[in-house]
């Protein structure tokens, strides 16, 4: 196969022994006589011509060729044919959309200008004698009127005089006044004099029924009871008396003493708003009177509403604390979460009803005397400052006597729950 001559150089140096192969390489790489001639040099002149010379020592010229200066219309193929279709152009002219013909040429040439006249006779305008015909002429002060007017309703109208009506007039002569007032006067004698501060009544009320109702005892009854049990009364009574029951004055109710208490509260939200977004803010609730005893609450709900806001969360819960401890919502015997405000909708907050644990499992763990309460504990994610609305938290429990020497909850018992 040709094999450039710098490769064919390194199987030919002194002491090499090139290879049948190489050999073969070599004769493929240069050119045989038997091949025919090969151009070995060529010339460019000066007028454009080239010259070749062959191997065998001819040579050959070729000429340059050059166009002529100029050719006739024929050279070009169907050049002469076109021309012929075509049409001289002079200045000002240009081909028309329509033929114009010597005719019309000739009518055109004997056209006049046409001159309008200054002025027009009435005749002259289509219509306008009928239209003048048709008008009045306009006198200031006068417009056409919306009816017609005759001579003989302008001089009716001339004859009137202003009318004056009389100083007075009979009954009769407004129509239908005296059956009018004869009917109010036969109205009049079922009515009752206006007194100031009564008025009529929905039902006939007799002087029987008023003298009855004016003898009734208002503390009088004739049966009490408490859905199941039924008292009947064999007279009236002055005096009502319910055993196991108060009167809170303040609230006029009357209170039912039993085993558990009852505390409800609404909660104004803004109060734990916070700089700090580790700050927890604490509410007082309860503070149990009753010394080494714990409040066990037995049902808690929550309602109202607040603002809701979507950055992070702020965590409501209630701490059933030892208020003898410097912070007490740290040491606290148990603790429920009633919300998470950050999942918080709109008009329906949620309790979430964790399991209840003591904290300790011997109360010896505190102080020998302790004093229990409830406070309500916020604990934001983030510094919260608009939380706004109110939330109505309500809490049953029954409170439970503690001795020192005997532990609340073992070791191995589960938890308790609500």
């Amino acid at each position: 196969m040709k094999t450039s001559i710098d490769i064919l150089k390194t199987w030919f140096q002194t002491g090499d022994k090139p290879t049948e192969n190489q050999f073969e390489n070599l004769i493929d790489s240069f050119h045989h006589k038997d091949d025919g001639n090969i151009i070995t040099q060529y010339q460019i002149q000066d007028n454009g011509n080239v010259s070749f010379t062959f191997s065998d020592g001819n040579k050959a010229l070729i000429e340059k060729f050059v166009l002529p200066n100029t050719m006739p219309q024929n050279f070009i193929d169907g050049l002469v044919e076109t021309l012929n279709s075509k049409v001289n152009k002079e200045t000002g002219k240009q081909l028309s959309d329509e033929n114009f013909s010597l005719e019309l040429k000739q009518k055109l040439t004997e056209l006049q200008n046409y001159i309008h006249p200054e002025f027009h006779q009435i005749t002259e305008v289509e219509g306008l004698q009928e239209a003048i015909e048709n008008k009045v002429d306009r006198i200031v002060g006068k417009q056409l009127s919306d009816e017609n007017f005759s001579t003989e309703e302008k001089e009716k109208l001339a004859g009137l005089e202003n009318y004056v009506a009389p100083d007075s007039k009979p009954i009769s002569y407004i129509e239908e006044l005296e059956e009018t007032i004869t009917k109010i006067n036969q109205d009049i004698e079922n009515k009752v004099d206006l007194i100031e501060g009564k008025q009529l009544s929905d039902e006939n009320f007799t002087t029987e029924e008023k003298e009855k109702l004016a003898n009734f005892n208002i503390t009088t009854f004739s049966s009490i009871s408490d859905g199941e049990n039924r008292i009947i009364a064999n007279g009236q009574a002055d005096e009502l008396v319910l055993k196991g029951a108060k009167i809170d004055t303040e609230k006029n109710v009357v209170i039912i003493e039993g085993h558990n208490s009852v505390y409800e509260e609404e909660i104004n939200l803004e109060f734990f708003n916070t700089t700090d977004d580790k700050e927890i803010v604490t509410l007082p609730l309860i503070e149990n009177s009753v010394a080494n005893s714990i409040i066990i609450p037995t049902k808690i709900t929550i309602s109202g509403y607040t603002d809701p806001f979507t950055e992070y969360g702020y965590f409501l819960k209630l701490g059933f604390t030892d208020l003898t401890q410097d912070k007490p919502y740290l040491d606290t015997f148990h603790n429920i979460q009633l919300a998470n405000l950050g999942e918080y909708t709109v008009n329906a907050p949620y309790v979430e009803n964790n399991n209840i644990y003591i904290r300790y499992t011997n109360l010896k763990e505190y102080k020998p005397d302790f004093t229990q309460g409830i406070n309500l504990i916020g604990e934001p994610n983030k510094v919260i400052d608009t939380l706004k609305g109110s939330l109505t938290l309500r809490i049953e429990y029954f409170t439970m006597n503690i001795k020192k020497d005997v532990p609340v909850v073992s070791e191995t018992a589960p938890p308790a729950t609500f």
